[in-house]
């Protein structure tokens, strides 16, 4: 293959690598190699961009039906969790809750986490979802869903330890 590595031309035969005590530097050329020939990214073709494209602004749109259809041929590219996302945040005030939480949880490492979190659960409070906005909402330190979470407790008279809570607001 060009421009591939071939090992064989890198390292020198095991007798001579024992013998001139070359042994941990031959190691690391060889895991140098393996490394940058397995784990070398791969490049999107044009077509995958261009689907990637189509599926980000028909999320956008909020054109979900388009999207479905878009996004299958899109699971294995290494940015379908950002198309994930876009249909998401466009969704976030009609999308079942037990399918944003398990979005949610599944990327919690990501950077767009706390951003669509928040964005979906102030569009809980703006329905008055209260109950859905109280399970989802444990430990958030933005003050404006601290004051949404206050509220919920109590409408839904859950207003046990909300003294201190609204004492540290």
């Amino acid at each position: 293959m060009p421009g591939s590595l071939h090992l064989h031309r890198l390292v020198l035969p095991m007798k001579h690598i024992f013998q001139r005590k070359l042994f941990p530097l031959s190691m690391l050329i060889i895991l140098l190699a393996l490394c940058c020939s397995v784990c070398a990214p791969v490049a999107a073709s044009d077509s995958e961009l261009e689907q990637f494209k189509s599926s980000w602004d028909a999320a956008r749109r909020g054109d979900h039906a388009t999207f479905g259809q878009l996004k299958q041929n899109l699971k294995s590219y290494v940015l379908y969790p950002y198309l994930q996302y876009e249909d998401y945040r466009n969704r976030r005030a009609t999308i079942a809750t037990d399918e944003m939480a398990e979005f949610l949880a599944s990327h919690e490492d990501w950077a767009f986490t706390t951003g669509l979190r928040h964005a979906w659960l102030k569009s809980m409070a703006r329905k008055g979802r209260w109950a859905d906005l109280l399970a989802h909402s444990e430990g958030v330190t933005d003050t404006v869903l601290r004051c949404h979470r206050a509220r919920g407790q109590i409408i839904l008279k859950q207003t046990e330890n909300l003294l201190a809570e609204a004492q540290r607001l």
